[in-house]
């Protein structure tokens, strides 16, 4: 699916911002599906506007897509490393 029409579809359901540990320079939004959370992390402008997704289940994550600039894919790395899976 066209990562423009995902993003689109999370900002529709209306979803919150989660909160981060640290100073986190781009925004994850959740949506909660019952037994699959998708993780939103959408990068600031400087970083192209980017989004990467991860899809968590109960046991394991699956990540899609890959930041352009480093910094931005090591915080979606680290978030991605908090949620413990």
């Amino acid at each position: 699916m066209n990562k423009i029409i995902v993003f689109a579809i999370v900002m529709v359901l209306g979803l919150a911002a989660a909160s981060f540990a640290g100073e986190m320079k781009g925004q994850v939004f959740i949506n909660d599906l019952d037994k699959v959370k998708i993780h939103t992390y959408l990068c600031p402008p400087d970083g192209g506007i980017v989004t990467t997704q991860i899809l968590e289940t109960e046991n394991s994550l699956v990540l899609v897509d890959a930041q352009f600039v480093m910094p931005y894919a090591a915080e979606a790395s680290e978030y991605a490393k908090s949620l413990g899976k």
